[in-house]
């Protein structure tokens, strides 16, 4: 079994896609795709928007909010974060969370997902979730080639309006985020 030791959380920086469409644009040869020969995620999970056509007339799509796509084995080293994918795990958020936040079914499947890899895997949620552009930062700080800064998973990941800085504030705005979709009252 893989050693895992961190789970990344991105977002799609597309306001429509689901799984399929994913594996399409990461694996398709170049100039259509990045031309990978695996996709850059684990798991991806569905805005009401699956595809261009229900985007663009604005008619969500029954069942697709939430829906939850395994595109690798979680024996596959994905290609989620150049530097940090030999013992991650990486997961989608579909839409672009620089503008809107996730819908509360996404952050409800993501809640479940992380739950339980941070379980399966021994994992502690404040040092082991990161999000991407936060474990980019911690790449370059180390010395580490990378692509570049990223806002992954997004400015309104939690509905804060802020980047991520650290991995405990993904587990905070991952938390908080499920209590108010569950109607629980925060101090």
């Amino acid at each position: 079994m893989r050693k895992i030791n961190a789970i990344i959380i991105h977002h799609s920086a597309s306001h429509w896609g689901d799984g399929p469409e994913i594996v399409r644009w990461h694996t398709a040869p170049r100039p259509k795709g990045n031309g990978w020969k695996v996709p850059g995620y684990h798991v991806v999970i569905g805005n009401q928007y699956p595809n261009y056509s229900s985007y663009s007339a604005r008619k969500p799509v029954a069942g697709a909010d939430g829906k939850v796509y395994r595109l690798v084995s979680e024996e596959t080293v994905a290609n989620g974060c150049y530097g940090a994918n030999a013992h991650s795990l990486h997961v989608c958020l579909i839409g672009n969370i620089d503008l809107t936040e996730p819908t509360a079914q996404q952050y409800l499947k993501l809640w479940d997902l992380v739950k339980h890899w941070v379980t399966k895997y021994s994992l502690d949620y404040t040092a082991n979730v990161h999000g991407h552009g936060e474990m980019v930062r911690r790449l370059m700080n180390a010395g580490k080639p990378n692509a570049g800064p990223k806002s992954c998973p997004g400015k309104f990941f939690g509905y804060t309006g802020s980047l991520i800085q650290s991995s405990g504030e993904v587990y905070e705005k991952l938390t908080n985020a499920w209590l108010r979709i569950k109607g629980v009252p925060q101090v």
